[in-house]
């Protein structure tokens, strides 16, 4: 039972440096990102800059709420997934549309990758999603039985 609260602990945290890193690096450096939204869906250089802001900003909140004991299991079981899922839909849609980009913006200038390498990381980031949500709630069959049974 203790190595699966550590193992649970060690992959929120995770999760925190991931969206921080990814959030402080699109703040910091929003060019990259900013270009791929352009690129993609041709939009006005500012909006994609405005819109990598509100996206930034976001990642860094979700990174915090990740801190507080309270707000884990919204964030864990709800916002997390859906952040990885969008971007995975939004790096599909980029390779399967044959969009060429050096660089997916995803941690802005912190770190340069390609949509291949983004994409089997996404993948990797929801698979360890995955096992958070088995070990934290691998006692609901036993909590439903309990309940349906007379």
């Amino acid at each position: 039972m203790k190595y699966i609260n550590v193992l649970k602990w060690v992959l929120v945290m995770a999760f925190f440096l991931v969206f921080l890193a990814s959030g402080i690096g699109k703040l910091m450096e929003p060019a990259p990102a900013a270009n791929a939204l352009v690129m993609v869906f041709g939009v006005p250089f500012s909006l994609a800059v405005f819109a990598i802001f509100i996206v930034s900003n976001g990642e860094i909140l979700l990174s915090v709420m990740l801190m507080f004991k309270r707000f884990q299991s919204l964030g864990m079981t709800l916002l997390v997934p859906a952040v990885l899922v969008m971007f995975l839909v939004f790096l599909l849609y980029v390779h399967f549309k044959g969009i060429i980009l050096d660089d997916c913006g995803c941690f802005g200038g912190l770190w340069k990758r390609t949509i291949p390498e983004a994409i089997i990381e996404e993948i990797i980031f929801l698979a360890l999603w995955s096992l958070y949500f088995i070990i934290r709630y691998r006692q609901m069959p036993e909590i439903i039985n309990n309940l349906c049974l007379p």
